[in-house]
């Protein structure tokens, strides 16, 4: 997993196959780009252009798509630009644009707005942005339609049309408008016709394909199209779209329009999904924004929250994470640092002096004399190294710990990934104790009262009631610790991801089926471990580090040469003597220089023994972290054995109680049954889901530390438990929950 970032989902953020993408060679379909290919991105919000690697891609099948068609003026041409994408796809809207025709108070009651948006919302005024800069608008925005005919899909040609085209969606095919058709007609020369389905069945009018996408580093957004149309990678990425003019903000009441909104104009038959009218396009954005409000207000409150936002934050905000990436950056840094050493040398000097002299002879024949002047001096030298073996071992040095400072990156990437979900479950078991720990106090408290009440009726004993009141205390007592580890369980996960809002806790789906540990055994696993675990694999270099330090040390007894060259000029206003003319001297020389080191007092000879010991120790430590991997992974194992095991037995205890609270119940109906043995029943039923869930909460985590250890914890697999989480809690248990009639609903 060696980038965690803003990535496509099973949401499925994609593009049809065909659809071209600039990379650093040229234009390439979306379906044949691989991970390391180079395309051309740009910040989110704002920034230069560059070209960023593709570190992830994805396939999705079955997939509803939109054709968007955009059009521009060049000169005295249409342009136009043809994209297939799913609905959810984010789009930069830079503006909205005005037709000619239209008049300025219509225009002013217009809503306007940017930001990122959702191509199902898409309107036909939306301008978005081009590789090149310049800008094109929408001029549709359909939702594809199923035919008869495998690979053609159909859009009407208006709102309540039955008139529309064919477009060919095949491999191979184009994305062209081919061949007028009507609703239901069945071509007598192709043999194509539009599916013909009850206007109920929405989602079989449905067009469906295989949709492409990827993540691009650092930017997470990329450029499609011939024209290059911008577009983001990511999904939850959800930017308002802020008003352009004070008139668009009261068109709007103020309201932001979500990406994530549903989209107004696209459900129903294929016969309602064409264009709306101007005025009516309106009325039904200003609705829909006010429904982003009313919505926005709501979840305020409490918002879901995904894996996948706490991995966004965690990346973004955890010291070690971020301090492992500073720490590549150092090592880089050291590596130029190493390389510039080995470069040629060049500096130039420049000096001038002020200078007073007395010149008095020995004699008395020569008069004394004495003169000021100024002499002014420049040089420029070069010094290129030669053959200096201590800077050549430096260089090596510093590459092997570039390499070592990137494993460390990867095992720090992996760890956080790891922590944040274990953290994860631990709070929604940490929910789920305090849910078990509520209703024990509520049954208690029944058992309690019933307990009371067969004593007033000479039935049960006081010492019963003292007994099921000390129980009842107590199961207070077990609320109010499962509440405080709630609090310490949102600490913990706060470590990782910074204060966190109000949010609602998801469900485990418990119909899922999850890896059994048995599909791949502990030996295979611990083979992956050793030659791949990233702190395994930095030790090996922080080893071959210290090798090349000692390398670097013994050079340091031998020879160095270097080839010099240096040219200067000085200039003096007087002579040598008093009475001398000044001069101007111009001297270039080059030549090489030999320096032999024979004793440094033992210092260099004390490094060299530094070194070894450090060599040494970079040994045992490799050795260290071999075994401390191993550990982690045969406990990651073990412990994902005891979790399918603890998951099978609280599956097994549902089941039980489920039979006897319906005993129970029927019981009841003949007056054979208490109250009391129903609650019991009822308490060994929740007892016996919070167990089901824990036991499938601990194969999760220990799946992903298993996978950490080894290396091989790649970004779907924690984004994709996203997928297995519902917001219902009837849906964790192993199968739907049956409802057991009491006396009250007879």
């Amino acid at each position: 997993m060696r980038q965690l970032t803003k990535t496509p989902t099973s949401n499925g953020l994609c593009f049809a196959a065909g659809t071209l993408i600039h990379t650093k060679e040229d234009l390439k379909p979306i379906e044949e780009i691989q991970v390391g290919d180079w395309v051309l991105s740009q910040p989110e919000e704002t920034g230069e252009q560059a070209y960023k690697r593709v570190t992830r891609t994805v396939r999705h099948e079955d997939k509803a798509v939109y054709r968007i068609k955009c059009h521009k003026f060049d000169g005295d041409r249409n342009v136009y630009q043809r994209l297939i994408v799913t609905g959810s796809h984010p789009f930069y809207v830079v503006g909205q644009h005005k037709d000619e025709w239209e008049d300025q108070e219509y225009w002013d009651a217009m809503p306007k707005y940017t930001g990122w948006r959702r191509a199902d919302l898409l309107t036909d005024r939306d301008i978005v942005l081009l590789a090149s800069g310049e800008t094109i608008y929408i001029s549709a925005v359909d939702p594809v339609w199923r035919t008869k005919q495998t690979g053609i899909g159909w859009i009407a040609t208006s709102r309540d049309s039955e008139v529309g085209y064919l477009i060919d969606l095949r491999e191979g095919g184009v994305f062209e408008d081919y061949k007028n058709c009507v609703l239901h007609d069945f071509s007598p020369e192709d043999g194509f016709g539009i599916r013909h389905e009850s206007p109920d069945a929405e989602e079989e009018w449905t067009y469906k394909c295989a949709v492409y996408n990827f993540e691009v580093e650092d930017f997470h957004t990329y450029y499609v199209g011939e024209l290059g149309v911008w577009v983001h990678n990511a999904h939850g990425f959800e930017h308002s779209l802020k008003p352009l003019s004070p008139s668009a903000g009261k068109a709007t009441a103020s309201a932001d329009v979500e990406v994530g909104s549903t989209p107004a104009d696209t459900h129903g038959s294929p016969a309602r999904a064409g264009k709306p009218g101007r005025w009516r396009r309106w009325r039904e954005n200003a609705r829909w924004s006010w429904l982003a409000v009313l919505l926005g207000a709501m979840s305020a409150q409490a918002q879901p929250l995904s894996l996948s936002d706490l991995l966004e934050r965690a990346r973004a905000s955890e010291p070690t994470f971020l301090g492992a990436k500073a720490a590549v950056s150092t090592a880089q840094a050291r590596e130029d640092q190493a390389f510039g050493a080995l470069l040629p040398q060049l500096s130039a000097s420049a000096g001038t002096h002020a200078n007073s002299r007395n010149y008095e002879t020995r004699d008395d024949v020569t008069p004394r004399a004495s003169d000021e002047y100024n002499n002014h001096s420049t040089q420029i030298s070069l010094t290129q190294p030669l053959w200096r073996p201590a800077d050549v071992a430096g260089l090596k040095q510093a590459k092997i710990m570039v390499a070592q400072a990137e494993y460390q990156l990867t095992a720090a990437e992996q760890e956080l990934a790891a922590r944040l979900v274990e953290a994860w479950f631990d709070l929604l078991a940490a929910r789920d104790a305090k849910a078990f720990a509520d209703q024990q106090v509520a049954a208690l408290d029944q058992q309690w009262r019933v307990s009371a009440r067969a004593e007033e009726l000479g039935a049960g004993s006081h010492p019963q009631t003292e007994e099921a009141l000390a129980k009842l205390e107590q199961a207070k007592a077990d609320a109010a610790v499962a509440e405080t580890d709630i609090e310490l369980k949102r600490a913990a996960m706060e470590q990782w991801v910074g204060p966190l809002p109000e949010f609602t806790l998801p469900h485990l789906n418990g119909s899922v089926a999850l890896i059994d540990p048995a599909a791949q055994a502990l030996d295979v696993w611990l083979q992956e471990v050793e030659a791949g675990n990233p702190s395994v694999l930095a030790a090996r270099q922080a080893y071959e580090a210290a090798e090349a330090e000692v390398r670097k040390q013994r050079a340091g007894h031998s020879p160095t040469l270097d080839l010099v060259a240096s040219y200067g000029k000085n200039s003096q206003a007087v002579g040598g003597f008093p009475g001398q003319a000044g001069y101007d001297i111009k001297q270039g020389s080059i030549g090489v220089q030999l320096n032999v080191p024979l004793y440094s007092g033992g210092t260099q000879s004390a490094k060299v023994a530094e070194a070894l010991a450090q060599e040494e120790r970079a040994s045992q430590e490799v050795e260290a972290a071999r075994r401390s991997a191993v550990l982690a992974a045969k406990r990651a194992w073990f412990a994902w054995r005891g979790a399918v095991a603890r998951a099978a037995a609280g599956a097994q205890s549902i089941r039980a109680a489920r039979a006897e609270l319906a005993r129970a119940g029927r019981g009841s109906e003949r007056g054979l049954q208490t109250r009391l043995e129903t609650l019991q029943a009822e308490q060994q039923l929740r007892a016996g889901q919070r167990d089901f869930c824990k036991g499938r909460y601990d194969q999760i985590v220990s799946l992903i530390r298993l996978k950490a250890a080894a290396g091989t914890l790649l970004l779907s697999d924690v984004t994709g438990i996203d997928g297995l989480l519902v917001p219902l809690r009837e849906a964790a248990d192993p199968e739907p929950r049956v409802h057991i009639a009491e006396a009250g609903d007879r």
